[in-house]
């Protein structure tokens, strides 16, 4: 710890001032005018990818959305680094810019050191650059680990696209090379195995169905086998959301699937019931049904609904299976031979 001398006639050796203390040998105005409080590098180089925007943080990508001033002043507020008697300071930073790939940012930091109070400010520039990511990168090469092979009818096919699609964006580092359609489905080209088995068993506990996965040796990288996978995902007429018949023509809904039975929702009177697939195939058949968006009108009970049907805007009475919200404006329905039922999926 420096001593800090306290007396009523000291002068500072560098101004001549009178002074009760002294720091570090210089007086208070001294002292901040001549020890660096803090430093910043005179220079900060930001990479940021071309394509995605992803930015290169140390020797990591960061593939979030930023506005590049914030990136600048993440980078700027990094290269920081505070004299160790500073006990409490904030930080504010003045950017602006001389071209589109310069910038100056002033910064400055006023806080508590010994008995006072300072304020030091320092600039920097800052110098953008272009470049591709990590996943850019394996992308233009053509990588992947793996290909979804998705079969099954249309609607489920298209739902279960939807969530892949949904999963890989999401992930933000990984990333769907290419889909192409195929008979009976659509083959998915991923770039990271372990998500697509996460999503695959996820796609099976909605939509049922058959998983079949195989693996086959790519080559060899640096004394390591490199594989890719293959899952070939069979959706079932059952997914959950699919609309079934029975043999009186009643109205039901797949509400979930149990590998072996399957648990269909009365939209009638809002009741379950379990039923064997074995039983499901022999008893009941799936019809397409595309869901659309009705009019809600008023709440005729807590559970029942006036809405306009869609094609014909006539006024119907349905029973909603799930609660919605009182200000909603529009409920998703079903009509199956003519009439509307709610669609809670």
């Amino acid at each position: 710890m420096v001593q800090i001398f306290m007396t009523h006639d000291l002068r500072c050796p560098l101004c001549g001032r009178i002074t009760k203390r002294l720091y570090e040998g210089l007086c208070k105005e001294c002292y901040v005018k001549e020890i660096e409080l803090f430093t910043v590098d005179q220079v900060i180089d930001i990479t940021i990818c071309r394509d995605c925007g992803a930015y290169l943080l140390g020797n990591t990508w960061i593939h979030e959305h930023k506005d590049l001033l914030d990136i600048i002043e993440e980078h700027v507020l990094r290269s920081i680094k505070v004299h160790p008697e500073v006990k409490s300071y904030g930080v504010s930073l003045r950017i602006s810019q001389e071209d589109p790939w310069n910038y100056l940012a002033k910064v400055t930091i006023s806080g508590e050191v010994y008995d006072f109070t300072f304020s030091q400010s320092k600039y920097t520039r800052v110098r953008v650059h272009l470049g591709v990511c990590d996943m850019c990168s394996r992308r233009y090469s053509g990588y992947y680990e793996a290909v979804i092979q998705l079969r099954g009818p249309d609607e489920a096919i298209m739902g279960a696209l939807e969530e892949i699609r949904e999963a890989f964006e999401q992930s933000k580092k990984e990333f769907i090379l290419k889909e192409v359609p195929v008979r009976g489905g659509v083959d998915v080209y991923v770039s990271s195995y372990k998500l697509a088995r996460r999503v695959i068993k996820r796609l099976h506990e909605h939509y049922g169905g058959e998983i079949k996965e195989t693996t086959t040796l790519y080559t060899r990288k640096e004394g390591r086998d490199i594989y890719r996978h293959t899952f070939l995902y069979r959706v079932s007429d059952y997914f959950k959301g699919a609309v079934m018949l029975d043999s009186n023509n009643n109205v039901y809904i797949v509400k979930s699937v149990y590998g072996k039975s399957i648990s269909l929702l009365d939209p009638v009177k809002n009741a379950e019931k379990k039923v064997f697939i074995e039983d499901l195939k022999k008893h009941y058949r799936r019809v397409d049904v595309t869901p659309k968006e009705a009019q809600l009108l008023y709440f005729v009970s807590d559970d029942e609904i006036s809405v306009l049907d869609p094609d014909t805007y006539e006024e119907f009475t349905i029973r909603l299976l799930k609660p919605i919200e009182r200000n909603a404006s529009t409920v998703k329905v079903i009509k199956v031979n003519g009439v509307l039922y709610h669609y809670p999926f």
